[in-house]
């Protein structure tokens, strides 16, 4: 999906007026629900909060629409869903100052292309959209989703959301990628990124936030607000440089290792310190739009023992280092070994190019280096 903001104008200054009164009583009434939720020490679902404050809510707020009392228990719902799968502590009641709200059929209605019909605690308005001309080529090409809506220097936003769903390209050919410490990226085409710039410069900033940290002056918590930012932009810009890399290759199925578990363990601080610098999770996340909309799809699979097993089917090796020593005596390419095995624990039939014996079908036990 695209999603693309669009500025909402209005014939009246009172009907802006009206839509924005109507977020700030829905922001209320989240905060009010929120201390609710926060009371109950269970909360499976929508239905309990709903018995529980739609009633209260609706007498303290009369003029607030039903549907935003209820968008307003939805967004409750989901606030303290992502702060529990961050395994967030909760010690007070989780409040918002944002003015926002994810509209649906209930709320709005498309008036052609051109504007939009809203409800608001005083009524429906009509607002025209302030297009230019790309949101124009994606509104005569893509199919409209549900958008929202927000405010931002007190201009009302429009977030339009454009269905660009992509046809996947037929086809079986498979590439595994191994994810890792000392390489950043192997694949079982034999393309290898070794990362070592972004750890070097990624340590090097690290050690300028430490240093920081340690200081309580006004200039130093300034300059380390400015190391996390060029951090941040710094690795994701990286991480795209690197997916597009791999994006070259001709095969239509990319399968990763499942490392979502992989820093909760604790191997001491010096290798957990190190691990936490590789952002595996965006790897993943850039790597799966980015190849939804090339018509290709990323799988991901177990990562138990893809290091330990000879890809080629023999008994197992030794690993030691960036070296794999096979029983047959001859030496691999560690990652590349486990790229392999991740590519063929998708699909032990697929067909992919190795790097290690330049055969087209890698799951032959007997192939020749």
């Amino acid at each position: 999906m695209k999603t693309y903001n669009v500025k909402l104008l209005f014939e009246k200054d009172e009907d802006k007026q009206s839509l924005i009164k109507s977020l700030e009583l829905k922001r209320d009434a989240f905060n009010d629900i929120s201390v609710i939720r926060f009371g109950m020490k269970t909360c499976n679902g929508i239905m309990p909060l709903h018995q529980r404050c739609y009633r209260q809510i609706r007498e303290k707020f009369p003029t607030l629409p039903s549907q935003f009392v209820i968008k307003a228990e939805q967004d409750v719902i989901s606030k303290y869903k992502i702060i529990r799968s961050n395994h967030h502590k909760i010690d007070e009641p989780v409040k918002t100052n944002r003015l926002n709200i994810q509209l649906d059929k209930r709320i709005y209605t498309w008036i052609g292309q051109e504007a939009i019909k809203l409800t608001t605690s005083s009524g429906r308005i009509i607002a025209k959209l302030s297009k230019y001309d790309k949101v124009n080529e994606l509104f005569s090409k893509y199919p409209l989703k549900d958008p929202s809506i927000f405010v931002r220097n007190n201009n009302v936003f429009l977030s339009v959301v454009f269905n660009d769903t992509v046809k996947l390209l037929k086809g079986t050919k498979t590439i595994g990628v191994d994810l890792g410490l000392k390489r950043l990226i192997a694949t079982s085409e034999g393309n290898i990124v070794k990362g070592n710039d972004f750890n070097n410069h990624k340590r090097k900033i690290r050690w300028n936030k430490r240093k920081l940290q340690g200081k309580q002056s006004h200039s130093a918590r300034t300059k380390l607000k400015k190391l996390k930012r060029r951090e941040y932009h710094f690795s994701k810009n990286y991480i795209h440089h690197v997916v597009n890399n791999l994006l070259t290759t001709s095969a239509n199925i990319i399968v990763l290792e499942d490392l979502s578990k992989i820093k909760k363990q604790n191997k001491g601080k010096r290798f957990n310190n190190r691990l936490s610098q590789i952002p595996f999770f965006t790897i993943k996340t850039i790597l799966t739009y980015k190849a939804i909309a090339l018509g290709k799809r990323v799988e991901i699979v177990k990562p138990h023992y893809t290091s330990q097993l000879d890809f080629r089917g023999l008994e197992n090796g030794k690993r030691k280092g960036c070296r794999y020593y096979a029983i047959d005596g001859k030496v691999l390419d560690a990652d590349l070994n486990a790229a392999n095995n991740i590519g063929l624990r998708y699909n032990k039939h697929s067909v992919s190019c190795s790097a290690l014996d330049g055969q087209a079908v890698v799951n032959q036990p007997n192939g020749s280096e």
